[in-house]
């Protein structure tokens, strides 16, 4: 074979093979598949008797501490759970933070999931709804849920919490809503099965009761395992407005309390005698 017809023949297999790496214009070999996207860091999962809560990628169980801040009002969120998990006497050991290996989440909204630095050991945590989340050390399995037997420690429920109850420093336990606003009763009510409001006015109007003890009222009731989802019922007002009631007690905000965890309603100088929290475990 001469020259010439040695260089057609190298031409012609450059050609075919630039063709079969996907090079030419014909048909050539389909592209890789694009990689599987991560897996969820977050998730949900389900069993009775608390429907569908949030769990990590693996399926363990996420909790929340009723004694942390979640955020709110402009503050971040706080974790009152301390410690090092070494240290078998603090709270991190027996309840070790969890944060996200992504921001991927399945069944549950992306803006709900949050992070925090500690500012007790500049760790981060994910937080959820605000609050700060948690393993449990004695669920090692996931499907495993015995951190619901622990005081003051819950599963995320789906839908979230509308009532709850928060531990603050000196112990005392009081009902809040979900983003962890107190929540108060009235001395002058008439409680019972079929309550009324004595605190009349309108909103926003500070001349008027209701103008500083806005009325508080749930679509639907979702209560951790400590709170009794019976003890939640609905009224409707004298003026026709519907109120959510405790244990047969018409509730109620206090307008000046803006920060998860603030109970000026208590110190409040005309409110003083007739309004107060309440203590969940005491009913």
């Amino acid at each position: 074979m001469n020259r010439s017809k040695l260089a057609r023949a190298f031409l012609a297999g450059l050609s075919v093979a630039v063709t079969a790496c996907g090079g030419g214009t014909g048909s050539g070999m389909s592209p890789p598949p694009p990689p599987p996207p991560p897996s969820a860091s977050v998730k949900l999962a389900s069993a009775q008797p608390y429907g569908s809560y949030l769990v990590d990628g693996a399926g363990r169980t996420l909790y929340l501490f009723a004694r942390d801040l979640p955020a709110g009002g402009g503050n971040t969120a706080v974790s009152n759970c301390t410690g090092s998990a070494s240290d078998m006497n603090s709270c991190v050991h027996f309840w070790p933070i969890f944060h996200a290996a992504n921001n991927v989440v399945q069944g549950i909204d992306p803006s709900d999931l949050g992070e925090i630095t500690r500012t007790t050991d500049g760790l981060k945590q994910s937080t959820y709804k605000g609050w700060p989340l948690y393993y449990f050390l004695n669920d090692p399995n996931p499907g495993d849920i015995n951190g619901e037997t622990i005081a003051d420690w819950f599963v995320i429920r789906s839908p979230f919490y509308t009532v709850m109850s928060l531990t603050d420093a000196q112990g005392t336990r009081r009902l809040v809503d979900a983003s962890g606003r107190s929540l108060y009763v009235f001395t002058q009510d008439t409680s019972g099965p079929n309550p009324t409001s004595a605190c009349a006015g309108t909103s926003g109007d500070r001349t008027t009761c209701v103008g500083n003890w806005p009325i508080f009222a749930v679509s639907s009731v979702v209560v951790p395992s400590a709170i009794g989802a019976g003890q939640l019922s609905s009224f409707t007002r004298g003026d026709g407005i519907q109120q959510t009631a405790f244990s047969g007690h018409p509730l109620y905000y206090f307008v000046d309390d803006q920060v998860p965890g603030d109970s000026k309603g208590l110190v409040f100088p005309p409110g003083l005698g007739f309004w107060f929290t309440v203590d969940p475990s005491a009913q």
